[in-house]
């Protein structure tokens, strides 16, 4: 329930930060199950790759001012600045991270919710992961490294995990000088 569980968090964030005005049972687990399909695409799970477009389209059916900004396949290496203006100004994003074991790949979905440069091309990221889904305290955060040298994680419970893809929400309409450029835009310079 990571797919769920990380949209409903991102929701409440919003709702809570930018003061928005939508009833709170939009963001439960079980309607965002419902919104995600949850259980539809896969038996115990959701798509990693139309997750968002269902979540889109949740938002956009209920009148739930929250715009939804996808990054597939993404060079977290270049974008790393990028990503840490997005978190400064407020925004939320969640990482679908994977890992290839035995030729099977396994999936997860995190909130990332800080990033800290180490050097070298290595930084912490800090996720906010829900261990105990849909349970009250269940939330934690995690630092990991992320090392932009082999791009993956080389420490935590998501060693050698990459990151597929991004999705960054904001209210609707986006504050043009909060959105990062899109995907076929150069992204701010990686810090040296």
């Amino acid at each position: 329930e990571c797919i769920p569980t990380a949209v409903s968090n991102s929701l409440k964030y919003l709702k809570k930060h930018f003061e928005l005005e939508f009833d709170s049972s939009y963001a439960s687990i079980d309607s965002v199950k419902k919104a995600v399909k949850f259980g539809e695409d896969f038996p115990n799970g959701t798509s990693l790759l139309h997750w968002h477009e269902y979540k889109k389209a949740y938002m956009d059916s209920n009148g739930i001012p929250i715009t939804t900004r996808r990054i597939d396949s993404i060079d977290v290496s270049g974008r790393i600045a990028s990503l840490i203006q997005e978190i400064d100004d407020g925004q939320d994003i969640e990482l679908s991270i994977e890992t290839i074991d035995n030729g099977v790949t396994y999936g997860h979905m995190v909130n990332l919710v800080g990033i800290q440069r180490l050097g070298n091309g290595r930084y912490n990221f800090i996720i906010q992961n829900d261990i105990a889904q849909d349970t009250p305290g269940g939330t934690e955060q995690e630092t990991l490294v992320y090392d932009t040298t082999v791009n993956k994680f080389t420490t935590g419970k998501f060693w050698d995990y990459t990151v597929s893809s991004v999705v960054i929400e904001c209210p609707s309409p986006p504050d043009p000088s909060l959105v990062a450029p899109d995907n076929g835009a150069p992204g701010v310079p990686l810090d040296p």
